[in-house]
């Protein structure tokens, strides 16, 4: 006797695809399909409690959320559009802020899936956002959030579809591409940010390999690392930016898609979404791992935690307070 197919997925159905922490570690704000919804976090126990007034944007089907770096605004991406609110200082409620939602590039994918597609700056100056046209800039005004479109943008169109940025503590950005026929994966493209401007400009020697294709790009606080879900690990050079490869991605092959990871901020440990074993009906958990100086990747004895198994479910991101 087979079983009928399960009913599609609609409007109706949340479909969690990405998550943000404020620096506190005191919010964390959920990107849905459909809204935005709002959690206050026990420091103490880690856990969750959903915040009055959420979801916000109950009609929007998100895909990617960021915080800006000093906590006072969140943006939110819907595949066309960037919604921004500003946190309510104490509460972690959202305002929507001056301008938004404020025009976006279509994100290209076929399929609807959670990417971390947002990037601020360091100095929170700026935000980038990946896209079908490339790497769409944005000023962000400190005092209300609006933001503006930077001159020149978007940036890297030559690239391709640009599906996931990360601008780590060393003050370079970093994006991999979307693979479509006939263009092949390719390995990391990294730009340097001008720091008055905003503007990106290729770094020599991008794209650095192995080529692949990733929709999570992480790195700790000190910058040192960039961890690409499917790529590896590479060292980033402080005086250029260059990456070098040092280790594959641990969980691959034996993880059938590309794995969300996130750096503890002090780049001493890394957890990434991995399968219990290589099969699509299968546990699917967190497993942990520790980095050494030089980036090698080893994966602590008996540290995979059982999440979810994907007849009832997936998961899509990780996110960390502390």
């Amino acid at each position: 006797k087979l079983n009928a197919p399960p009913a599609p997925k609609t409007a109706t159905t949340p479909m969690a695809m990405a998550a943000a922490i404020d620096p506190s570690g005191s919010y964390l704000y959920q990107a849905v399909s459909p809204g935005i919804y709002g959690y206050s976090i026990n420091r103490q126990s880690g856990d969750l409690t959903q915040m009055a007034n959420f979801p916000v944007a109950p009609a929007q089907n998100f895909q990617a959320i960021v915080v800006d770096q000093l906590g006072k605004f969140v943006y939110a991406y819907d595949g066309a559009q960037l919604f921004g609110y500003a946190i309510q200082s104490g509460t972690g409620q959202l305002s929507p802020i001056p301008g938004s939602p404020f025009s976006a590039g279509p994100s290209g994918q076929q399929y609807f899936a959670g990417s971390n597609r947002l990037a601020v700056s360091q100095d929170d100056n700026h935000l980038y956002l990946a896209t079908s046209n490339g790497i769409l800039g944005f000023s962000i005004d400190h005092s209300t959030g609006t933001l503006t479109a930077l001159p020149g943008s978007p940036f890297g169109t030559s690239a391709g579809s640009a599906f996931a940025v990360a601008a780590p503590a060393s003050g370079f950005l970093y994006e991999t591409v979307m693979a479509t026929t006939p263009q092949p994966n390719t390995g990391i493209i990294g730009y340097s940010i001008d720091q008055k401007t905003g503007a990106l400009t290729a770094l020599p020697g991008s794209p650095f390999g192995p080529a692949c294709a990733a929709d999570n790009l992480t790195s700790p606080a000190s910058g040192k690392f960039l961890f690409a879900a499917s790529c590896g690990m590479y060292t980033i050079d402080p005086a250029t930016g260059a990456l070098m490869h040092v280790a594959n991605d641990p969980a691959m092959p034996s993880t059938p898609i590309p794995n969300w990871a996130v750096f503890d901020p002090a780049g001493a440990f890394i957890w990434l979404i991995t399968y219990e074993q290589n099969c699509w009906h299968c546990d699917i958990g967190v497993t942990s791992y520790q980095v050494d100086a030089r980036g090698t990747v080893t994966p602590v004895p008996h540290s995979f935690v059982v999440m979810q198994n994907d007849n009832s479910g997936g998961i899509s991101s990780l996110a960390i307070t502390h």
